[in-house]
């Protein structure tokens, strides 16, 4: 943190630093704590744009509290870890997916400090599998995707707990071979019902099943990736 600008006097309105290019019409007011509470309202891009083209701003997010008090007020973390990198932390956590996602992306990234911070404050990891059960083919999942919810969750073979919450939060997955690619995100409290009906909706006419996907027919369930996504994974 740079101590000039914790001391700097009032500037006339004539000397207030306009950002207008980086994060729309906003003035900063060069009082230290009120700008700071300013760029708390702003998201990460803007923020890492912020931090390379403004000096200002930049002694502002070179402080530690900054981030502290960002990762406490927008995702509820809290550590008692001494010499912990809040700014790390948030850059690394603050990118639109679940925490359990981002506990299992640090776990694949061999991230300790990420660790040690989702699993204090409670935090589960996405599970590595999810849907391994199901026992059908696409082209039957496709047929069943056009029927109401209640009617799929019942007629889907290996589907044993429909109303299962297995996920809570941003969910992706998707399935990528050759120039094939769909992708799936949900939302909130899901279940393995939801999740697969989610998948079943998003595929082609049984028609045209062969035509996209060739031999590989049958849904083997969902894979956990380092990013924290999920691969669709289809057997022959």
């Amino acid at each position: 943190m740079n101590d000039y600008y914790r001391r700097s006097p009032k500037r006339s309105p004539t000397k207030q630093r306009l950002l207008s290019k980086q994060i729309g019409d906003v003035t900063l007011s060069g009082n230290y704590d009120v700008d700071k509470r300013l760029l708390e309202y702003l998201d990460i891009k803007t923020l890492a744009k912020l931090e390379q083209t403004n000096k200002y701003a930049k002694g502002i997010l070179d402080d530690q509290n900054f981030w502290k008090e960002r990762l406490r007020y927008r995702l509820g973390l809290t550590t008692k870890l001494k010499n912990f990198n809040y700014k790390h932390a948030a850059k690394f956590l603050d990118n639109g997916y679940s925490l359990g996602t981002n506990l299992a992306k640090a776990r694949y990234l061999r991230d300790k400090n990420i660790i040690k911070l989702l699993e204090e404050n409670g935090v589960k990891a996405a599970p590595d599998n999810l849907l391994g059960s199901i026992k059908e083919t696409l082209y039957m999942l496709a047929e069943l995707g056009q029927e109401p919810y209640d009617i799929f969750k019942s007629s889907v073979a290996g589907l044993r707990s429909p109303d299962a919450v297995v996920h809570t939060g941003d969910l992706i997955y998707h399935y990528k071979q050759l120039d094939v690619y769909l992708t799936i995100e949900s939302s909130g409290d899901l279940t393995e019902g939801e999740i697969l009906y989610d998948i079943a909706k998003a595929l082609p006419d049984d028609d045209d099943i062969y035509q996209v996907f060739g031999d590989h027919i049958y849904f083997e369930g969902l894979s956990v990736e380092p990013e924290g996504t999920y691969k669709i994974d289809l057997g022959s």
